[in-house]
Parts: structure tokens; sequence; C-alpha cells
């Protein structure tokens, strides 16, 4: 990836991935665990191309307001934004 790129991941929000399966008396709806897993997962697979051979990524830093539900079965967006080239990168998730 260049800086300023974006690689963008959808998903759809399934019973495994509901809040009240990680946190008894939750809403039934997309858990931030997931959500979290989610954005990790589409900041690695970002890099993919830019790895050497047995090389990986590790470590998220969160700034994260986790605000609105999203009903199981609905489509989520994570983009990954390269802002900086020392490893940063802007993640937005957004519903579709």
């Amino acid at each position: 990836m260049e800086i300023g790129d974006i690689y963008s991941a959808t998903l759809t929000v399934t019973e495994e991935m509901a809040a009240s399966r990680a946190v008894d008396g939750v809403p039934h709806v997309f858990g931030t665990p997931y959500l979290v897993g989610f954005m990790e997962e589409t900041a690695h697979k970002a890099l993919l191309e830019d790895f050497d051979v047995g090389e990986t990524s590790v470590g998220l830093a969160l700034n994260l307001e986790h605000s609105s539900p999203t009903p199981i079965g609905m489509n989520v967006r994570c983009d990954v934004k390269l802002v900086e080239r020392n490893g940063i990168f802007c993640c937005s998730l957004r519903k579709v």
C-alpha cells in the first residue's frame, strides 16, 4: 500500500458475532469484541502484499466509539487507510 491508499472489507453480521454471546444481558446485535477483531483483520489484510516471507502485522491502537446497534444479518464495511509508513493506519467502519 502507498500512503493515502484505502483497503476495504465487508462482512455480514452473524449470530456468532452478537454482543450477547460475549456478555450476558446486552443486546443481540454486532458486538464490540467482534468489531475490533474485524478492524484488526482488515488492517492485516491490507498489508499482506507488503509483507516479506515470514512477516506479519501485530498490535492495534484504538480510539473507538461504538454507538449504534448493528442488527444480525446487516453488512458492515471497514475502510483502512495508510496514513504513515511507520505502520500507522486509519480505520473507519460503517454500516452498508
